[in-house]
């Protein structure tokens, strides 16, 4: 997570291609907005990322990255530790493509650098995706979901979720569920899809979990967290499944990608 941009990269654009992401025909303009996503390398490193950017002038932009880390080759006693991130740099609403770079961290533990990236606001402002220096090899890949709503979302988690591949946030829509008051202060949980699962849970502060079931017998445990922006994180497990989601809250569930 490393050096500065210089500009727009083959990588980048192959990345795109990848993911089947596209900037807008029309130029598009960056307002102050939150995404919710991923950074991975080859090295085995994977972070949280809960980002904020913001327009300080016409062309310049001012970022907030606030990593957790989830996974590491080397030094798994900082496994959840979190810090924070600022950028600077500018953004071309005709491109849709966002320089940043790292020039100050809040990091007690030790657990990031300063970075450089190349992203692309892609699907109409939906999403964020691209490729970090990561100390200058340039294989930082990073992978984000635009966030609704304002600052201070933290809250009850009732509600309705669209859900992603955390490993790819910015891909398409992979299902979707409610979560509705439940008894004994628990919470009822079921999918939106047609895939015919639900369950029941509890929270406890931030992090919590929910025992489900499918229609056919399936069962198995979820695990979430809770993040500042109203985000889920979960992991599923149980009768062959094992996956990561990122949940984000809907108004109105958009239509499968």
């Amino acid at each position: 997570m490393r050096n500065s941009p210089q500009g727009e990269s083959p990588l980048l654009l192959a990345a795109m291609l990848v993911l089947g992401l596209a900037g807008s025909a029309q130029a598009q303009r960056l307002e102050r907005t939150r995404w919710a996503g991923t950074w991975t390398n080859p090295r085995g490193y994977l972070y949280f990322a809960e980002v904020q950017v913001e327009p300080v002038s016409r062309d310049s932009v001012a970022a907030r990255f606030r990593w957790t880390l989830l996974r590491s080759p080397q030094e798994n006693a900082k496994l959840g530790r979190s810090a924070t991130e600022f950028a600077r740099g500018r953004y071309d609403p005709t491109s849709q493509l966002l320089l940043l770079q790292g020039y100050r961290k809040e990091d007690p533990d030790t657990v990031i650098g300063l970075d450089g990236y190349r992203l692309l606001v892609a699907n109409g402002g939906d999403a964020l995706v691209g490729i970090t220096d990561d100390y200058g090899t340039g294989e930082g890949r990073f992978s984000a979901r635009r966030v609704p709503g304002s600052d201070g979302a933290r809250g009850p988690i009732i509600g309705s979720y669209a859900l992603y591949l955390l490993m790819n946030p910015a891909g398409a829509r992979v299902s979707s569920m409610s979560i509705t008051s439940g008894s004994a202060d628990g919470f009822h949980i079921s999918g939106n899809d047609g895939s015919g699962w639900e369950g029941d849970g509890r929270m406890d502060g931030v992090e919590g979990s929910y025992e489900w079931r499918f229609n056919d017998g399936r069962t198995g445990r979820t695990t979430i967290v809770v993040h500042s922006d109203g985000t889920l994180r979960g992991h599923v497990s149980g009768s062959g499944i094992d996956w990561w989601y990122l949940a984000v809250p809907v108004r109105s569930l958009p239509q499968k990608e």
